[in-house]
């Protein structure tokens, strides 16, 4: 049984990566004009983080470019429609933002390699991620269902393949949500084992996109994971320091830039809850979001610790959501429901008569998956084949709104199922 299930769940992963590449590497996926109809062509938000280490290596500030105060061809500022049409008559073909500059350092490497090339390599990677999150996944499993643990194996595969949406919306677009979910994994499986420093190694990896990464600073901090804290900000800080060489700019100038620049995720991508935000100042509605999602997230993990669960996949699992929440209305960045998934898959393994936990993962395939953003996701990737959806952008509002509500109270409810579980558990033992 448990031989074949393993089998089983280790083909469905391949049959579904298989999915993923096809999907990610065909012509079918549509990009920039430069790369239209070909192959193996880089995804929008990896053109965007190799064209800023670009600017960089002709040591051109990014944030000048993406703010309009140089003009460097072939890149013009991202998400501004005026310039975009100016620039597309005057030959301008590539896109540029402004990230903190510990990311230009950690995608420098990248950055050298010729595009197409260092985009497969970029995919190859992602690939081995999945594997990774899954054995990952199989092993967390196995560890809380005890004697159960035969069928861990399958249900280690399911906990990705349900965020498999945001996986491939990930891929697609090349954007660093999936790294920074694979530098919690390791971060989680570090600090379970006491090694604190290197867990502090996986947290900068995981500030990549610091709209995801910085929530996890909400359960070290409550846990006094100091050494971590101090070992994430002192790598952060010393690759500042090389894409500050190359522009001539202070690292705190291009740090602080960096955030300006990443602000639009809160702006445009929407805070929770997403739709409120949408009908305030810019300013309010992050400060707001940002707030509720800091709340929510010391709440939850307040709830796990005073029940003495010390499982830092579980620990870890509402700073996951909460990030993924208050950042974004799209799908890709809910590859950080994989902590919600294998946490909910191996919970109902163990108590498979619990009618709470089914319920939970009734929603959570709606929710957790955001499904609605089908709408979205499909008709980009097969043209012609599945029919667009006009929706306005209020319903689009809403739409966000549903699921990142939806997504924020099944983690509260599985954390207080858990909390009380574990109180009961130790009860019990006393």
């Amino acid at each position: 049984m448990k031989k074949s299930l393993a089998i089983a769940s280790v083909v469905l992963l391949a049959l579904y990566c298989v999915a993923m590449v096809v999907v990610v590497l065909s012509p079918l996926n549509p990009r920039s004009p430069k790369y239209a109809g070909m192959w193996l062509k880089p995804g929008f938000d990896y053109m965007l983080r190799v064209s800023e280490i670009d600017c960089l290596r002709r040591g051109v500030n990014p944030f000048d470019v993406w703010h309009g105060d140089v003009v460097l061809k072939p890149y013009i500022p991202f998400s501004d429609e005026g310039r975009r049409a100016f620039a597309a008559s005057e030959g301008f073909t590539e896109e540029i933002n402004a990230y903190p500059p510990w990311e230009y350092a950690m995608m420098m490497p990248f950055a050298v390699l010729p595009r197409q090339l260092s985009w497969f390599l970029y995919l190859a990677l992602t690939l081995v991620g999945v594997w990774m999150i899954f054995f990952a996944g199989r092993s967390f499993c196995s560890a809380v269902s005890g004697r159960r643990g035969e069928v861990c194996t399958i249900v280690g595969a399911a906990s990705i393949l349900l965020v498999s949406i945001p996986i491939l919306h990930n891929s697609q677009l090349g954007n660093l949500a999936f790294p920074v979910l694979v530098a919690a994994v390791f971060m989680a499986i570090c600090l379970n084992r006491g090694y604190d420093a290197l867990a502090g190694v996986c947290w900068a990896f995981a500030m990549l996109k610091p709209q995801l990464g910085l929530a996890f600073a909400i359960p070290l901090l409550m846990f006094r994971k100091f050494k971590t804290c101090v070992v994430a900000m002192a790598i952060c800080a010393l690759l500042s320091a090389i894409p500050a060489l190359m522009c001539h700019t202070s690292p705190v100038t291009l740090t602080m830039q960096g955030v300006a620049g990443s602000a639009h995720a809160f702006i445009g991508c929407g805070t929770l809850p997403y739709f409120i935000c949408t009908h305030l100042a810019n300013g309010t509605g992050i400060v707001v979001g940002l707030a509720i999602g800091a709340l929510l997230c010391v709440v939850m993990t307040h709830s796990l610790v005073v029940s003495g669960l010390r499982n830092w996949i579980v620990l870890l699992l509402p700073a996951a959501i909460t990030g993924a929440v208050w950042t974004y209305a799209h799908c890709f960045s809910f590859v950080m429901g994989w902590f919600f998934f294998v946490v909910l898959c191996s919970s109902l393994v163990r108590w498979p008569k619990s009618r709470f936990l089914w319920v939970v993962a009734l929603l959570s395939a709606i929710f957790m998956t955001r499904i609605f953003n089908f709408v979205h996701f499909l008709p980009a990737v097969f043209p012609g084949i599945v029919p667009e959806f006009p929706l306005s952008e209020r319903w689009h509002a809403h739409i966000s709104t549903l699921n990142s509500t939806g997504c924020v109270l099944l983690t509260v409810a599985l954390c207080v199922w858990l909390s009380r579980r574990a109180k009961e558990n130790c009860a019990m033992a006393a």
